[in-house]
């Protein structure tokens, strides 16, 4: 009963999580488009900073779990 709550509510969680970065896309690719137009510039800057902060991200988790075991 339980795992029959479960598999739907993880689905779920997936299809927001991805919604809402769909939905930051679009945010980040019009936001540059006001400052440079509707260009490759535009374009460009939104894939460098999604980029930047992904790497960002990888090297945070990186410092946070140096010297960590896995069990």
């Amino acid at each position: 009963m339980a795992l029959q709550l479960i598999i739907p509510s993880v689905f779920g969680l997936f299809f927001l999580s991805g919604f809402s970065g769909l939905v930051l896309q679009v945010v980040w690719m019009r936001e540059p488009s006001l400052l440079f137009g509707a260009t490759a510039q535009a374009g460009a800057a939104t894939l460098v900073a999604f980029f930047f902060v992904m790497a960002a991200g990888v090297g945070f988790r990186e410092r946070r779990t140096e010297g960590m075991q896995p069990d």
